[in-house]
């Protein structure tokens, strides 16, 4: 089976399922990229999808996933993360961390602590691909709190680093939370006017709001 016809199994199925976060998903252009470093990626304009990562998930995973980029869009993690980034921008040059990666598992782990809650079907213990994730209270993020907000998760991170004894401990967790200078993020920040984005975002919301 063909990548594009994987994606669209996935989201027939969300359709089928949440009618909420399949109207997010279908309102987003949805693009193919073999360069993505991750299954999917989401701007808060498009979805975009690696095929040679997905083509051999199946349709439940495929859900999750697309559920979790349909949260970063509602929750307008791509709009957060470009308002945030002058407070952060400086401590994370100083502490030799990217910012967007940072942001990423940021959010990742505000997102996937609400999956993992309802999740009914054991996926995100069973699956590799999921239980290998951002996820509270699992390594590496042992002492994290379940469901924060991703400001909280990233206030977390900043002082989990700065804890760290010395600068060879705190390179080494960076590393170990893939947010060292050479990671990159799959959650990209929002391009353009920002108050567009806003308004778009709201209107997707509202839209599946009343499906």
């Amino acid at each position: 089976m063909k990548a594009r016809d994987v994606m669209s199994r996935g989201i027939m199925h969300l359709m089928r399922k949440t009618p909420f976060y399949s109207t997010i998903v279908v309102k987003q252009n949805i693009v193919e990229d073999e360069n993505l470093e991750a299954p999917m990626a989401t701007n808060g304009k498009e979805i975009l999808y690696n095929p040679k990562q997905i083509v051999h998930l199946s349709n439940k995973v495929i859900f999750e996933i697309l559920k979790h980029e349909a949260m970063h869009i509602t929750n307008k993690h791509h709009i957060r993360m470009r308002v945030i980034k002058p407070k952060y921008k400086n401590i994370c040059k100083e502490l030799d961390i990217d910012f967007h990666k940072t942001f990423n598992v940021a959010a990742d782990l505000a997102i996937n602590s609400l999956l993992v809650h309802v999740d009914n079907h054991g996926l995100w213990n069973d699956e590799t691909l999921l239980s290998s994730g951002c996820i509270p209270n699992r390594i590496p993020f042992i002492d994290y709190e379940k469901e924060q907000s991703a400001e909280f998760y990233m206030d977390k991170i900043i002082k989990d680093l700065k804890a760290q004894p010395n600068d060879k401990s705190r390179k080494e967790r960076a590393e170990e939370i893939g947010i060292n200078s050479n990671s990159k993020g799959m959650l990209m920040e929002a391009e353009g006017d920002l108050n567009e984005a806003e308004a778009k975002a709201n209107a997707e919301i509202a839209s599946a709001s009343v499906m």
